[in-house]
């Protein structure tokens, strides 16, 4: 029987959850069973330290290189802006038959935004199209992010183009039952290896948290939706009414400068700290006294369910993910999605060290709930059968 050609299309490779999941899974498949391409919006280096040999890896715009001569820079730009223009102003059929070159039997748009849009304008008819949704579209529309949707009546239609659409979350599949005015959605939670986050939090680093304060640790892109420019006030706060913490943020995001400069008004240089993206964030965060997700909105929110594999206690905001991965404040402090709501669950956990070590182990007997074999079967499963 010959392989499935199963093509995934995503924004780009490294920096978010999403991506991180999009690692796992491609790293789990059956390739026994699929023929798998891989395509990014722009070009990138892939890291085979991350993603599995086997893949065909291709790009849709090019990418501006240090030691590239004019001529090729120029052309570079100009092809860009080009594909860029025919995007914005042109149906994503035309964009999807002019750069997403092979015909497959499954077409993947791994999340939302641009890689949604692209294949929902795919023409192949006898290929099956699945749409990963990662946030609560019902809170965090892409149509709010300038380029992508020409309004929202667009971003909505394209989902209804796919065959099949995968919720990280049963409360984002409910939630986007209701948006979208569909049935043809499937929750399956991401896929996790918790053996190899144990492995790598093992790992030395030069990252020494105080030992006598309370580190708290976050993970995420740094912009709006994960909430960190509250995070930083509440930290302020708290250092404000003498208590020892210190907050650590792991990741990049376009809104790095604007917290550095809010952290820099409040005189918290000494308090906050900003590390980066990192290719291993498990070496820090087994170092670390808390976890916190300040987020707005989450669709499921990888790095809580990494942070009980190493058993942190965790502090996040209500919201879809972090609802069930918490299971309502069974396995965490959830509390109201605020500034005071944050300071008022992250001070019950400075409060009381008895408090961090329940949670501590609550998150480690919640850990075993994410077991990656029965979720890539699922995955696996799901191909197959399309």
């Amino acid at each position: 029987m010959p392989k499935k050609k199963v093509l995934f299309l995503t924004n780009s490779l490294y920096g978010g959850g999403a991506e991180k999941v999009l690692q796992t899974l491609l790293s789990n498949l059956n390739y026994n069973l699929f023929d798998v391409s891989l395509c990014s919006l722009k070009k990138e280096t892939l890291d085979y330290k991350l993603y599995p040999k086997n893949l065909h890896y291709n790009y849709i715009f090019e990418r501006l290189e240090e030691n590239d001569k004019w001529w090729k820079r120029f052309r570079t730009l100009v092809g860009n802006k080009i594909k860029l223009y025919i995007y914005s102003h042109y149906s994503a059929s035309l964009f999807y038959k002019l750069f997403i070159p092979g015909q497959y039997d499954i077409e993947i748009a791994f999340i939302e935004g641009y890689a949604t849009r692209i294949i929902s304008g795919s023409d192949n008819s006898k290929s099956v199209k699945i749409a990963w949704i990662h946030i609560d579209l019902s809170q965090y529309r892409w149509t709010n992010k300038k380029g992508v949707y020409k309004n929202p009546s667009e971003e909505i239609e394209s989902y209804k183009a796919f065959n099949q659409l995968i919720a990280v979350s049963k409360t984002v599949c409910e939630n986007m039952k209701k948006l979208l005015g569909v049935s043809n959605i499937l929750p399956i939670y991401n896929p996790i290896d918790s053996t190899q986050i144990i492995n790598l939090s093992q790992q030395p680093t030069n990252i020494s948290p105080k030992k006598d304060l309370i580190n708290i640790v976050s993970v995420g892109r740094l912009v709006h939706q994960k909430g960190y420019d509250r995070l930083i006030s509440v930290i302020k706060r708290l250092v404000d009414n003498q208590y020892k913490c210190n907050l650590y943020l792991i990741g990049e995001g376009e809104e790095k400068s604007k917290l550095q400069q809010l952290t820099k008004s409040f005189g918290m240089e000494q308090s906050v700290f900003f590390l980066g993206y990192q290719q291993n964030p498990y070496n820090i965060m087994e170092k670390m006294d808390l976890f916190v997700c300040s987020s707005r909105s989450e669709g499921f929110s990888l790095v809580i369910a990494e942070a009980m594999i190493l058993g942190l206690p965790i502090v996040s905001t209500t919201c879809s993910g972090p609802n069930e991965l918490l299971d309502n404040n069974k396995y965490g402090i959830l509390t109201e999605n605020s500034e005071n709501g944050l300071y008022d669950g992250i001070k019950s956990m400075l409060d009381s060290k008895e408090l961090r070590a329940q949670y501590a182990q609550l998150s480690l007997s919640r850990s075993s709930f994410f077991e990656l074999d029965k979720t890539m079967n699922q995955i696996n499963s799901l191909l197959t059968n399309d």
